[in-house]
Order: structure tokens, then sequence, then C-alpha cells
């Protein structure tokens, strides 16, 4: 029992791990952009865990594997809202849709969460995206975050 309360115990360390970076990077998407336009990905890791720590965040270094998937969802996510996700609704192209749920990387909770935001800051009828669960997606659901 103690190696399985061990194990997860570090997928619940991963997860909050995550989440943080993931909450930090969408109120400072200046530093996604940043990565995106090839700015070292070490020096983001360094500022990040500095100005995490001194706040008080964390009480040691996030590992830079974490940061290069959150900040790879963030792009992901900032994709969908602004191209992606207008353009199925204007066309109703529900295979783009099933293609980025299926390709994009990101779960199909927070694609429906990001739908959902986005159908009700631009104010469209329920009709306008069809539950996600509803597509003909190849694969499965998954469990978390």
């Amino acid at each position: 029992y103690a190696e399985v309360a061990s194990r997860l115990d570090k997928i619940a360390a991963a997860e909050r791990q995550y989440n943080l970076l993931a909450t930090y990077f969408r109120n400072n998407l200046k530093l996604a952009y940043l990565y995106k336009n090839g700015e070292p990905i070490e020096a983001i890791h360094q500022k990040v865990n500095t100005e995490l720590f001194v706040r008080g965040l964390i009480k040691e270094m996030l590992p830079i594997e974490a940061f290069h998937t959150v900040l790879q969802h963030i792009l992901a996510e900032d994709l969908y809202l602004t191209e992606v996700l207008p353009q199925i609704v204007e066309s109703r192209n529900q295979d783009l849709r099933v293609d980025f749920a299926e390709n994009s990387g990101l779960d199909l909770f927070r694609i429906e969460e990001l739908e959902k935001e986005y159908a009700e800051r631009h104010r469209l009828p329920e009709t306008a995206l069809p539950p996600i669960e509803t597509l003909p997606l190849r694969r499965a659901r998954p469990a978390t975050a």
C-alpha cells in the first residue's frame, strides 16, 4: 500500500504543478507568446520559478518538462479560441472540431470548458455547438485533466 500511496502522491503533486502553471500562464499570456516565438525555455523557467517562489506558491523549482507541457496546452487553447473555434461556429464545420479534439493534445473536458466560455461570451445559441460527447471521436474521453 505504501508504494501505491507514494505513486498517488506523485500524481497529485504533478497535477497541482500543472494547475499552478496553467493558471499562471493563462494570466501571463505574454510569456507563452515569448515561448512560441523562440524565447529559451530556460529563461522562462527561471523567471516563473523565481516569481512563484517569492510569492510563496512553491518551495522548490518546478520541472522544466512541466513548463513545456503547460505552454503547449496554453498555446493550443489560445489557437482554438482565436482561430479554430470561430471558424467552426461560422462554417458549422464539425469535422474541424473533431480534428482539433483528436489532435490538439488538450483534454476533452478543457475543450468543453473553452467552448462554453466562448459561447457565453459571444451569446451563441445552445445549438451552435452540439455537446462534445456527440462527436464521432476516435479517442476515449480522459478521466482527468
